[in-house]
């Protein structure tokens, strides 16, 4: 019977270490991907990232670039304005004038483009697409278009489009003349393979299946297993020092995932230092979680080793009490 009972302690305790960096993953998928205002101020600060900033800016202005074409604008405002008859000096003028006016014009609109992304109110706009983006995502609506992330024949994307729109929106409600220049876009950056996309969806399903109750089955084996031993202080030192171990795991994988996340990024137009921005932004609260649990793991069972019967800790819990008496005879002769 006692044998049945250490057995079945230690398959229980197995099973909760296994279990606990799986609850710290659920409670996280649970609560970024399938709830949107909690996915949406995690990724809210990405909207003050540098990175972040730079690689918008960078496909925004190409995409406008594509299909705005500045020499073409300003020649045909050139001509019109010859066509009135300027004579030929004017003319001769108004055409050495026309490639420094496309690049005034190309570079009012890259400027325009910059500074509202660079902006405070860039923030607004901000959730508004994270928010598409979660539905798209979450919805599994990606592969017609119709969200901010996209699903292509060429891997998984950003619509870019999204972002344009959004800065023309803005400008002109402000009553920038020059937002009219912006075109529509309709471009998508290629951001990640369509696997990427498969472990988001998994991720969801691990939140939305998994959700609240495998933290709960977790503590209940951890118990479990700690009720059947014998010697519970010794079973309460061990699975807290196997826990330690599988935390320490799930971080060291948090930290190998965002190297892996930056290297798949080099060759796309999502920058390493953006990627890993998102990254960074997107398991904060998953590794955060996970070093609290480290902490308290190592906690329980240094007091579990502290209130245990070998020598060591007897020998340590005498000398603490001495040390206190000694304390208290000192505070009382001061008196």
């Amino acid at each position: 019977m006692s044998r049945a009972r250490a057995l079945a302690s230690a398959v229980a305790i197995v099973l909760a270490v296994v279990c606990l960096p799986l609850s710290i993953l659920s409670v996280w998928a649970r609560v970024q991907l399938v709830d949107e205002d909690a996915f949406t101020a995690t990724l809210a600060p990405l909207a003050r990232s540098t990175a972040v900033q730079d690689t918008l800016i960078a496909a925004s202005t190409d995409a406008v670039d594509a299909r705005l074409d500045a020499e073409v604008l300003t020649g045909s405002i050139v001509d019109g304005i010859i066509g009135l008859g300027v004579g030929d000096r004017a003319a001769d003028a108004l055409r050495r004038l026309q490639a420094p006016a496309a690049a005034a014009v190309q570079g009012l609109v890259h400027d325009t483009i910059a500074g509202a992304i660079r902006s405070d109110s860039f923030g607004a706009l901000w959730d508004q697409l994270l928010r598409q983006s979660h539905r798209a995502l979450t919805l599994a609506a990606t592969s017609d278009g119709a969200g901010v992330v996209v699903q292509t024949e060429a891997g998984l994307g950003i619509q870019v489009g999204a972002v344009v729109a959004g800065v023309k929106e803005h400008l002109s409600a402000q009553g920038v003349a020059w937002a009219t220049l912006i075109p529509s876009v309709d471009h998508v950056v290629i951001i990640g393979s369509g696997d990427t996309l498969a472990a988001v969806r998994s991720g969801y399903a691990l939140g939305l299946t998994a959700g609240w109750w495998m933290p709960v089955a977790t503590a209940i084996l951890f118990l479990t297993g700690i009720a059947l031993a014998r010697r519970r202080l010794d079973a309460l030192r061990r699975a807290a020092l196997a826990a330690a171990a599988g935390l320490g795991a799930l971080l060291i994988a948090a930290a190998a995932g965002r190297a892996a996340v930056s290297s798949a990024a080099t060759g796309t137009a999502l920058t390493p230092a953006a990627a890993a921005a998102v990254y960074d932004q997107l398991v904060s609260a998953a590794v955060g979680a996970a070093g609290a649990a480290l902490a308290i793991a190592l906690a329980v069972a240094a007091g579990a080793w502290l209130a245990g019967q070998s020598a060591r800790a007897a020998a340590l819990r005498r000398a603490w009490s001495r040390w206190g008496l000694r304390r208290a005879a000192a505070d009382e002769s001061s008196d």
